[in-house]
């Protein structure tokens, strides 16, 4: 069946279908961009700081925590925000195309730049649709997806929809997640076994996910694959 991509105006969404009260949140400022070096004036210092310090989305950019994260049973996936970085550890005994699709799309590079376009308080953070990139307000916002084929439900009662729980935005249709997904706020079981949960945020990363907002840039690195 050929995909159909998403309209927001007249396909709900994860959020429109079980907050309809909740309306959209303003887009947050954005972050202007760092000044330039002054010609011919501290052009050396200036390049030393950009050696010390790593672009946001770069593809090599390391971090000292990502050794005892590999330790762990895998996949491993660390985003990256301005507000800090967060380790996600995936669930591919329950959610194995799921998880199969996140670790592609990470190593394609698919999630760098991608802003988180949607977040409800005391429910969920939403990311994932390339659109964001250039804004949250753009037009199409929250209906795109990866170039692949949409993906079909795969649901356990292992894992509830928690906080700090990963699982999988779609449409309507249940078979119709593809690259957008969810970081639960707070509990909500009224998405169990609706919605593929596929992984969690390890250990306090969600002290960094509170302080998300909307329009915020991520990037995302495969740690461990498996």
């Amino acid at each position: 069946m050929e995909q159909r991509s998403e309209n927001v105006d007249d396909q709900p969404t994860l959020l429109d279908v079980f907050r309809p009260d909740v309306a959209a949140l303003p887009a947050s400022a954005e972050i202007p961009p760092g000044g330039a070096a002054t010609p011919g004036v501290r052009r050396r210092r200036f390049s030393v700081c950009a050696e010390a310090r790593p672009p946001l989305f770069s593809p090599m950019n390391p971090l000292p925590e990502d050794a005892k994260y590999a330790e762990r049973s895998g996949p491993i996936i660390r985003l990256d925000t301005e507000r800090g970085s967060i380790y996600l550890q995936l669930f591919p005994d329950v959610a194995p195309k799921h998880c199969e699709r996140i670790v592609k799309l990470v190593e394609e590079g698919f999630y760098n730049g991608v802003r988180f376009h949607r977040i409800v308080p005391k429910f969920v953070a939403q990311i994932g649709d390339p659109n964001s990139r250039t804004g949250v307000d753009a037009p199409g916002v929250g209906s795109g997806g990866s170039p692949y084929p949409n993906l079909p439900l795969e649901v356990s009662r292992a894992y509830a929809n928690e906080r700090g729980v990963l699982a999988m935005a779609r449409k309507n249709d249940p078979n119709s997640a593809n690259s957008q997904f969810y970081i639960v706020l707070e509990k909500a079981p009224h998405l169990d076994m609706q919605y593929t949960v596929f992984g969690r945020v390890a250990d306090n990363g969600m002290a960094i996910v509170d302080q998300i907002q909307r329009g915020d840039a991520v990037s995302m690195h495969v740690i461990k694959r498996a």
